[in-house]
């Protein structure tokens, strides 16, 4: 009998210790939630942080290029502007025939520029020159003979006897320059002295 009680009060016991009391701690609902949604927050947040990342349009940097050096144009030196001889014209006669009177570079003879003047016209201009050195020769046709005179170093000598130098004075002709005071009156030189009427 007693062994039987013995046995229930353990069975009862041990039914006692499985049986819920009202002292046991119930669980929190809104504290379970917000574990949830934290553990949730934590774990987007370490996907976030492992997904490799993409700049937006607006934060995208466009790579700097170097600016091209623009070459600066050198400025054209201005070409040089023709000038021009005249003087006056003198003629061992009473009267001045038709002259054709000549530039004639003295750097290169095939180049020259010429004027043609009437009768007893007494002064010349010869346009159009481009800079340079030039000797000042006059041609006239007197029946079948050309008759050559120029500016030559007797002229300003004055046209003397004793004025043997006549050889022919170079003219300069700079950019733009108005040559004046080539008079061409030297018709006493020796044969030969002033080159032959260039042809064209």
């Amino acid at each position: 009998m007693r062994i039987k009680i013995f046995l229930l009060t353990l069975i009862i016991a041990a039914l006692a210790c499985n049986l819920p009391t009202d002292s046991a701690p119930t669980p929190d609902t809104q504290a379970i939630q917000n574990l949830a949604r934290t553990q949730a927050a934590i774990e987007l947040t370490q996907t976030a942080i492992a997904a490799p990342t993409k700049a937006s349009p607006a934060n995208t940097v466009a790579p700097t290029t170097a600016a091209t050096p623009k070459a600066t144009p050198i400025p054209s030196t201005a070409a040089p502007q023709n000038g021009s001889i005249s003087g006056t014209l003198g003629y061992p006669s009473s009267g001045i025939p038709p002259l054709a009177v000549y530039a004639i570079s003295k750097d290169d003879p095939k180049r020259f520029s010429f004027v043609l003047t009437n009768l007893n016209q007494n002064n010349y201009t010869i346009k159009d020159l481009t800079p340079g050195v030039y000797v000042v020769v006059a041609y006239a046709t007197v029946g079948n003979n050309t008759i050559t005179g120029g500016w030559t170093q007797a002229v300003p000598c004055g046209l003397s006897v004793s004025c043997t130098d006549h050889s022919l004075t170079p003219v300069t002709v700079k950019s733009g320059e108005n040559v004046t005071g080539v008079d061409i009156k030297d018709w006493y030189a020796p044969e030969g002295t002033f080159p032959p009427r260039p042809i064209k």
